[in-house]
């Protein structure tokens, strides 16, 4: 380990929090990925720098900043990784919808340790941000070793670019069937506003689903994707999006059924 080294230094503001505890973590969780990449790792100069870490005890909030800076393996890495959570807890559209439906019932990080910030406001948020801060991390660092991505990765990343793609395609196909219709423009395009996030919902769920467990406990990219749902149980995030599928579905189906059915006489002015 003579031409390893790995240090953690204290800089800018803390509010409401050990900095010795926050550093301790920090460094326990990259110690243990060096460990891992052991093999892999023949010179290994890095620093990382906490700038700025804040616990709002009253609105929830936490925030974190950190920099990576040094050389691996030749390579100079020189990266500023921000994670902030708010109550909802989570990052994307998808997990503010998960977030909203369950509340963390245990306050522990991916890795298995225990957060030693407790389960008050700003605590269970605070480990969130250490999460994807070291997922982060550790993905900046693979790439630096020369690590490609895993296959479960390229699948999660194609799953990635279809939330997007099928809601556009559907959204436009319905737009263009219901404009043809000659119905007024404000109805198609209400149903297209309604439609597009449905789906986009739909194929979110659908690809946390497809993914197999261990691309979320043992994948950086993975773990960084758990820790944006802001749900830490596999199993009860799978079970959520099961039900917000069915929810969307029958929502959507209902929806395109409506849109599409012909307008009706007034009983009054059909024919006797």
């Amino acid at each position: 380990m003579s031409n390893r080294s790995f240090t953690v230094e204290k800089q800018g503001k803390y509010e409401n929090v050990a900095p010795v505890v926050l550093k301790e973590i920090l460094n326990r969780r990259i110690q243990r990925y060096l460990k891992k990449r052991g093999e892999k790792i023949q010179q290994c100069d890095l620093c990382l720098s906490v700038l700025s870490c804040e616990i709002d005890s009253l609105s929830g909030q936490a925030f974190l900043k950190t920099r990576l800076e040094g050389r691996l393996n030749g390579q100079t890495i020189n990266k500023t990784f921000r994670q902030k959570r708010g109550t909802g807890r989570a990052h994307n559209l998808t997990g503010l919808v998960l977030s909203l439906t369950v509340a963390k019932a245990v306050s522990v990080t991916r890795d298995g340790d225990q957060n030693p910030f407790g389960h008050g406001a700003g605590g269970v948020q605070l480990g969130d941000c250490i999460d994807e801060c070291v997922a982060s991390m550790e993905i900046i660092l693979d790439r630096a070793l020369g690590i490609g991505e895993s296959n479960a990765a390229e699948r999660w990343k194609i799953i990635q670019w279809l939330c997007w793609i099928v809601p556009s395609a559907v959204s436009a196909l319905n737009l263009i069937i219901l404009s043809g219709q000659g119905r007024p423009m404000n109805i198609p395009f209400v149903c297209t506003l309604i439609t597009f996030p449905a789906m986009f919902f739909t194929v979110q769920c659908v690809g946390y689903l497809a993914m197999p467990a261990a691309f979320f406990r043992k994948d950086p990219r993975g773990r960084r994707a758990m820790s944006r749902v802001g749900v830490q149980s596999i199993v009860t995030m799978r079970i959520l999006c099961v039900v917000l599928i069915l929810v969307l579905s029958a929502a959507s189906v209902l929806l395109l059924m409506l849109s599409h059915t012909e307008d009706k006489p007034p009983l009054h002015a059909m024919p006797r």
